[in-house]
């Protein structure tokens, strides 16, 4: 009977011992599993950190040329303050724990947050005191087929005038008299182009525009290449026309043109000096594409225009033109009175236009129902009106890239100022 009862006590202890280990275990495994879910929310913090600083440091390739001298120090100094916004287990993420790389000729940015020491809870009782993580983000800036809130503005883009003719009647010049490619207020330009030749004997003008992918080519003359750059100029004193200064006004189709003149659009239903103004003062419904036709209206509707942009321009009245931000490229300052801060991006004096191939110009003359099709989008700064009456002109500053969206091919045709951000890894 003792042998038996002795058995008996055997078992129930090695079941107490099994069980105590059993629970040891799961107590064990409970508690490393905190510690993972703690590992895993820190990783997906610093994912988060790395992706914000990829997205912002690609961002100056929306205002920059990828070969701009600046542009990778800006980049990097911008990925590293988003970065550093963020924190991993409610401590700031440090400089030194973000690695930036900038590759401007694929324009993106790869953004490396790395936290060395995360303390474990449960994991150190198995020799495990604090476990390093590493996240990974890679943004670029990508072509883009359209975007939202476009002015009613159509330009032309800048051609190559060929023609070099002595002043004709008046103070007015006929062509490119100075061969600056400027179309500067005394000249008149009439596109003729090639094989045509000017009235002059000239070759006929030319007309390519802006490519990122080529930049640089001699062909190359629409806003934002080189084109426009006084010789000798290098990347880092040389903007591509940013910061140019444009001055621009509503012209008519039934009269000839001007330098610096521009298209007043009938976007979406507008009718009349109403709805005119709305569209210059805001955003006329939907999203606009680089391969969609848009009404010309039939006048210049000067009134309207004139007090849409004053009304634009006094809504932040202290933004400026500063030709020494960005490394001497030049940018929007002024944001220490102004209620957008450091989205310059944010303000209401930052306009979206389009922009059309000059060779559109001839099919646009006289009469009425016109239509023209945007090849770009570009961003300009509004400066101001200058002039009375009839004069009444706006100065504006070329700023370079817009924001889109959408995949060119798909939902546009896709302009080679149009870009949008997108993360690759």
């Amino acid at each position: 009977m003792r042998g038996r009862n002795a058995g008996r006590q055997d078992e129930r202890g090695a079941t107490l011992v099994m069980v105590a280990l059993m629970v040891f275990m799961l107590l064990g495994m409970g508690a490393l599993s905190i510690d993972y879910g703690m590992v895993k929310t820190a990783k997906a913090e610093a994912q988060r950190a790395a992706d914000a600083g990829a997205l912002a440091g690609a961002s100056v390739f929306l205002e920059l040329a990828k070969t701009d001298l600046s542009v990778t120090s800006l980049a990097q100094a911008r990925a590293t303050e988003f970065a550093t916004k963020n924190e991993i287990r409610r401590a700031a993420v440090g400089p030194e724990e973000v690695d930036v790389a900038v590759v401007p000729a694929d324009e993106n940015v790869t953004v490396t947050v790395t936290r060395a020491g995360i303390e474990t809870w449960f994991a150190r009782l198995f020799g495990i005191n604090s476990v390093g993580i590493t996240a990974r983000a890679t943004a670029r800036a990508a072509p883009a087929g359209k975007t939202p809130c476009v002015k009613p503005f159509a330009l032309p883009d800048l051609w190559d005038e060929q023609q070099r003719a002595a002043p004709g009647k008046g103070d007015k010049t006929t062509g490119d008299t100075d061969g600056d490619h400027i179309w500067d207020p005394e000249e008149t330009w009439t596109f003729n182009p090639a094989p045509a030749t000017n009235p002059d004997g000239q070759p006929g003008d030319t007309y390519a525009p802006y490519d990122p992918v080529s930049e640089g080519s001699e062909a190359q003359t629409g806003y934002g290449s080189t084109f426009r750059d006084p010789a000798g100029c290098t990347s880092s004193t040389c903007a591509r026309d940013r910061g140019r200064t444009m001055t621009i006004k509503a012209q008519s189709p039934k009269t000839a043109l001007g330098p610096g003149f521009f298209y007043l659009l009938r976007l979406q239903d507008s009718k009349g000096g109403d709805d005119i103004r709305d569209n210059v003062t805001g955003c006329a419904p939907g999203v606009f594409s680089t391969d969609s036709t848009y009404r010309i209206e039939d006048g210049d509707k000067k009134g309207p225009v004139s007090q849409g942009i004053t009304e634009v321009i006094d809504s932040d009245p202290h933004a400026e033109w500063d030709p020494y931000a960005n490394g001497g490229l030049g940018g929007v300052s002024g944001w220490d009175q102004s209620q957008y801060g450091s989205d310059w991006r944010g303000s209401p004096r930052v306009i979206k236009v389009g922009v059309f191939d000059p060779n559109q110009i001839a099919n646009v003359q006289g009469g009425g129902n016109l239509t023209l099709t945007f090849n770009n989008i570009a961003l300009l700064f509004l400066e101001g009106l200058t002039g009375e009456g009839a004069n009444e002109v706006v100065q504006a500053r070329f700023l370079y890239y817009v924001s889109g969206t959408g995949d060119p091919g798909e939902e546009g045709a896709g302009g080679s100022l149009v870009k949008k951000l997108v993360l690759v890894k």
